[in-house]
């Protein structure tokens, strides 16, 4: 190759370094982005078709999000000179401009003094653990300390200037970079390449308190907050096992957000596991910051108002999951945690259920579905009855209703679907007002509005009632991603009503069950246990005894079948023998 193709090749290897492209390198010693440094070496020395074909491959993977512009080609890192470690770090968090990273430089009194730099976020660590953990032992003038000191940067053992806190040694400025935006101290000493990272993350957050959508009269009254390691800490004090894993990966390129995958060893089927983590791994996005963002990311039917995983506020009801064999989500900065699949059964079921006994749970489930099938069909079924089932009505309440719709100008479906809007928009200004406030507006829109509506004949009693038992209907549902779908579904039943009547509502009802029986997700369908069938512990529509619930989901596959042995309470067998009744 002539100097004049080879600097044409190093200006076009330039440029994609520059857009993000970091495999392409004239130097032999690049190791090359395959395993084992697989496809590196010089670039010039393949000839043209080479780089050619590797420039087409490399824009193919950036065109599918596998490599993103402005990433360097190489994280930076530290060297054993103090001053170049200052200048890289000034370039990386972009000092002094950014006001709230603080880099301090500090001299140790030694016989001969050793400058060191401390860097940290000022609103994101404790005050505290900066000055009595760290720089106090530096810069403690006992002699024993200092000797102590002196000890440990001779024998090189960093870790041990700091014996009050956890510390970490990284090297790589880009691993120092997210470890301190996670509330971390980094303290660079002269003639060391590598930071202690101490961990000092002091920064305000909410505390735990009771849940807003998921509340139980019996029960814990806690829920999750934001804070990721407040989050799995609730779940550890409930599942007190050193099976329960928790593995640590990061979503987004510029939020870097922090997500937890929780399971336990032994119990979780490690398929599912591997899926979840896949998918994560997965993701090319440069801001994920919650729950919600996550849970749409995770979901491969974008379009569909089913979801495929279940959002709890509630570290018992997360945890009773885990231990059946479920996979769990935690995302920093969201106060919930993601369960992993979701099925129907489980969005109809409220951890209530547990804590009571089992014939009170049992009437409390077939109540919440049957407040789950009222808020879901009611108006349809009233707008087709008084359209065009007039026959199933009795006489009474046919002339009844029809003496009130005689001064109403417009039709059932127009007046069923206006006040269906208007609660639902009053439902919308309850929750988006001031609290003061939002009773007040609960109030005035359904009690002043619905009778003035009466009174101005735009309205019939019928109908104001309908709406109310629809809406109390509604609240009866716990998981707040079915109860959108509710609200949401309500309208297509609706509209069908009014364009053919109760075979419209059965029609589209039958085409919405074949599609729940056809979803399955991370593997497992959706309507099971009901369709497919499948037998396990009485725990669907009847809450059985808990005694009769030994094994867990069997569509999950769990590694262990059994949550309990065959004899659950093994007092029992004693009773066997009327001697040893005590009541004798």
């Amino acid at each position: 190759m002539t100097q004049k193709q080879r600097t044409l090749v190093k200006r076009v290897i330039d440029w994609l370094n520059e857009e993000g492209l970091p495999e392409f390198s004239l130097d032999p010693e690049y190791p090359g982005p395959g395993p084992s440094g697989a496809g590196s070496g010089r670039v010039a020395s393949r000839g043209g078709k080479g780089l050619i074909r590797r420039l087409a491959s490399a824009l193919r993977r950036r065109k599918r999000g596998e490599v993103r512009r402005g990433l360097p080609s190489a994280a930076p890192r530290l060297t054993g000179s103090l001053e170049e470690n200052l200048r890289r770090i000034r370039t990386t968090f972009h000092l002094p401009e950014s006001s709230d990273i603080l880099l301090k430089e500090v001299e140790i009194p030694l016989r001969k003094p050793r400058r060191v730099a401390v860097l940290f976020v000022n609103a994101m660590i404790d005050k505290r653990v900066l000055d009595a953990d760290l720089l106090g032992p530096l810069l403690s003038p006992d002699p024993a300390r200092v000797i102590q000191v002196e000890n440990a940067l001779v024998e090189g053992k960093l870790e041990r200037l700091f014996p009050q806190v956890s510390v970490d040694l990284k090297d790589s400025l880009d691993s120092i970079a997210w470890e301190i935006m996670s509330g971390k101290i980094a303290v660079i000493v002269d003639g060391f390449s590598v930071a202690v990272l101490a961990d000092a993350a002091g920064w305000r957050h909410r505390d735990v308190n009771q849940p807003v959508n998921e509340r139980v009269v019996r029960g814990p009254h806690q829920a999750f907050v934001e804070p990721l390691k407040i989050n799995v800490t609730l779940v550890r004090r409930i599942i007190r096992s050193p099976d329960l894993v928790v593995e640590l990966t990061e979503v987004g390129s510029l939020s870097r957000t922090e997500v937890a995958v929780v399971y336990i060893a032994g119990v979780t089927n490690p398929r599912l596991v591997d899926e979840v983590k896949k998918r994560l791994n997965a993701i090319r996005l440069d801001y994920v910051s919650t729950d919600g963002e996550l849970e749409q990311l995770l979901d491969e039917r974008t379009g569909s108002v089913i979801p495929s995983t279940m959002i709890t506020e509630r570290p018992d009801r997360f945890a009773a999951h885990i231990a059946e064999g479920y996979v769990g989500v935690f995302t920093d900065n969201a106060p919930a945690g993601i369960i992993i699949p979701s099925t129907a059964a489980d969005l109809l079921q409220n951890p209530e259920d547990f804590y009571t006994r089992w014939p009170y749970g049992t009437f409390l489930r077939l109540l919440r579905f049957l407040g789950f099938l009222i808020a879901m069909f009611a108006p349809a079924v009233y707008v087709a009855t008084i359209n065009y089932h007039q026959e199933m009505v009795p006489t009474n309440l046919l002339f009844s209703i029809g003496a009130t719709r005689e001064a109403v100008p417009l039709p059932s479906i127009l007046n069923v679907w206006i006040t269906l809007l208007a609660f639902d928009l009053i439902q919308e200004a309850g929750i988006r007002v001031p609290a003061p406030i939002g009773p007040t507006i609960g109030i005035v829109g359904a009690l002043l509005i619905g009778e003035a509506a009466v009174r101005a004949s735009l309205l019939t009693p019928a109908e104001v009632i309908l709406i109310a038992v629809t809406a109390v209907s509604s609240y009866t549902i716990s998981s707040p991603q079915l109860a959108i779908m509710v609200r949401v579904s309500k309208y297509l039943f609706l509209a069908a009503s009014a364009l053919w009547g109760l075979l419209g509502v059965g029609l589209v009802g039958f085409g919405i069950l074949v599609y729940l029986c056809s979803i399955r997700n991370f593997g497992v369908p959706f309507m099971i246990p009901f369709a497919p069938r499948v037998k396990g512990a009485p725990d669907v529509t009847i809450r059985g005894p808990l005694w009769k619930m030994e094994r867990r989901p069997v569509y999950l596959r769990p590694l262990e079948p059994r949550i309990a042995p065959p004899v659950t309470r093994r007092w029992m067998k004693r009773r066997d023998n009327p001697n040893d009744d005590p009541g004798r």
